[in-house]
């Protein structure tokens, strides 16, 4: 390489350079003699070069201006009226995906529950057998899957009892153990969680599917991690976009104004839900308490995660002993006991319902919305 100033040429010539070697030449000359950049120049050059770094702050703006024209829901009453009742033709699931806009393991289990003190399952525990077994449940269906009154509890009771039917007189229609679902349930699941999402944008609960909306941003934010990765140098940028999609994805679903009224009155019902007894007494029209009642809300308060409260305002009033449609361990006479194995019980559930084989037990992802539900509430 050569280089000519004042007359001079100077030639540098490097030897024997390396892969990713390289010269470096330090000159000096007189202030002046090359013009400085302006600063306008220096901002377009880092521009220029880091380009890729507003590629996020693009990206938050444009999902909060999707969220802001696409995914607030209505605005409601300002205050939260205490209700009696659960809102008119809602199951445990419907009640679920309205309060938190996607469909959890626990509400699926409220709805076998829900179902069992209805008269279509009869639930009987199984003691483990050996030193390292485990409890397991009889699932006994008294009524045809047909006659239930939703679609979803269709769906569910026949993807429980999938067995030839016994069709014996005095015998159930059909019998099941929770432990042969293991690792076979969950794509029945799937479908199930899809129905409820579906009849909840049907029955105008919300204006788009929320199932389908979580899952299509959720799309969006793995195509923004796939495709960055070969056009964008820098990862933290690529990682960025997809994980603003992809928080952004829980917040997108709508409730209509139907939607948000129905909201409100099932929030009054868990503020009569969990009151204490002491405080009952400024509730005016309050319904009596009763087993029958006791029976009657049990589902929902598992679905909005106050089990222990209903069951203390009822510890003195309902008899487990009376409960026809679960049978379970001696210890289960007692209403503390009581609880507790319908808690291990919905605990078993969710983990039944969900497990996968091995296998399939990792990668990828879902939009579907259920998750972890192992009833610890109780």
């Amino acid at each position: 390489m050569s280089r000519t100033a004042a007359g001079l040429t100077y030639t540098f010539a490097p030897t024997s350079l390396g892969r990713f070697e390289g010269v470096t030449v330090n000159m000096t000359w007189p202030k002046g003699y090359i013009t400085m950049p302006t600063w306008q120049q220096k901002v377009l050059w880092f521009l220029k070069d880091n380009w890729t770094y507003a590629l996020p702050m693009i990206v938050l703006l444009i999902m909060f201006y999707l969220w802001y024209s696409r995914g607030r829901d209505p605005k409601g009453k300002a205050t939260i009226i205490t209700q009696f009742d659960v809102p008119e033709g809602l199951s445990p699931a419907h009640v679920g995906i309205i309060i938190d806009e996607r469909v959890q393991t626990h509400d699926v289990s409220a709805e076998i529950i829900g179902l069992a003190i209805a008269g279509f399952i009869n639930i009987i525990r199984l003691e483990k057998q050996g030193f390292l077994g485990k409890v397991d449940y009889e699932l006994q269906l008294l009524k045809p899957a047909a006659s239930a009154p939703f679609i979803h509890q269709k769906e569910l009771l026949e993807a429980l009892f999938t067995s030839a039917p016994i069709n014996k007189p005095g015998e159930p229609i059909a019998k099941t153990r929770l432990s042969a679902h293991k690792n076979s349930f969950h794509e029945k699941l799937q479908g199930i969680i899809n129905t409820i999402s579906k009849d909840a944008e049907a029955k105008g609960y919300f204006a788009k599917n929320p199932h389908q909306v979580r899952a299509t941003y959720m799309a969006i934010g793995l195509f923004l991690l796939v495709v960055g990765i070969p056009f964008i140098d820098n990862f933290v940028v690529i990682i960025l976009n997809a994980g603003i999609v992809f928080l952004f994805s829980f917040i997108m679903p709508a409730k209509t104004a139907k939607g948000v009224k129905t909201y409100q009155h099932i929030l009054g019902l868990k503020q009569y839900l969990t009151v204490a007894e002491k405080d009952r007494i400024n509730f005016h029209n309050a319904p009596e308490k009763s087993p029958k009642q006791f029976e009657k809300f049990l589902p929902y308060t598992m679905v909005l995660g106050v089990e222990k409260e209903w069951e203390k305002q009822f510890k003195d009033i309902y008899k487990p002993q009376d409960a026809t449609w679960f049978h379970g361990s001696p210890a289960a006479m007692t209403m503390a006991g009581f609880t507790r194995e319908l808690g291990s019980m919905k605990g078993a559930l969710s983990r039944e319902m969900t497990s996968k084989p091995s296998s399939s037990s990792s990668g990828g992802f879902s939009g579907g919305g259920f998750g972890g539900g192992g009833g610890g509430s109780w």
